[in-house]
């Protein structure tokens, strides 16, 4: 199964059947060649990851590349891991007719160590509907769509598909962990999870078994 195989096409389609997608990336080469910006965000992850496993004895060497060198982050992370940190990728943007402009989904997905599928952004938004309204602190301008649950099981399936241990991502904010805890994530253990999350309460990666 691919990654895009995670998105609930058919509920989608048959809501705006006008939507139209727009994809940023659909292989590691393709992300390093057009989406270099957005690797840092998985490579810290990775590396996170790699330091409370113990496959990189020198977590601060990462000191050397961000933030300033940050675009050498995959040849780096690889040279460490000793193999590629990413090896598939789905970015894509998707569009109805409320805008031409702004999508009303964003699905980023890493198909990464340690045996994650990293959901690096997802938003699914209905633009006829803005959050203004909500209490809650979310950095969302819209209210969702309701289809994340199916979103989540279909990515489970992807994931069993190919044998993968995990669901994985970062809480953005406060209230992305209160929505990702209800779905069953857990505050991941390590430096920077528990770092994070004592001390900021968001900004921390979070994970799912799948």
């Amino acid at each position: 199964m691919t990654l895009r195989d995670a998105l609930p096409l058919e509920t989608i389609m048959g809501r705006y059947p006008e939507a139209r997608e727009v994809v940023l990336a659909d292989t590691v080469a393709s992300l390093r060649a057009n989406l270099l910006n957005r690797i840092p965000a998985v490579g810290l992850f990775v590396w996170d990851e790699m330091a409370y496993r113990g496959d990189t004895k020198k977590p601060d060497k990462m000191q050397k590349i961000y933030p300033y060198r940050s675009e050498r982050m995959f040849s780096f992370v690889t040279k460490e891991l000793g193999r590629v940190p990413i090896s598939d990728a789905y970015y894509a943007e998707w569009y109805n007719s409320l805008s031409e402009d702004e999508p009303f989904i964003k699905i980023e997905l890493c198909h990464c160590y340690p045996s994650d599928i990293h959901i690096a952004d997802v938003v699914f938004a209905d633009l006829s509907r803005p959050a203004n309204d909500i209490t809650e602190v979310s950095p969302r301008q819209h209210r969702g769509l309701g289809i994340f649950d199916e979103f989540l099981d279909r990515l489970r399936g992807v994931a069993h598909d190919r044998g993968v241990e995990r669901i994985s991502l970062v809480a953005a904010s406060p209230a992305a962990h209160m929505f990702f805890s209800k779905h069953g994530f857990e505050v991941s253990p390590t430096l920077v999870g528990q770092t994070a999350f004592n001390t900021l309460g968001y900004s921390h990666p979070m994970t799912l078994r799948a």
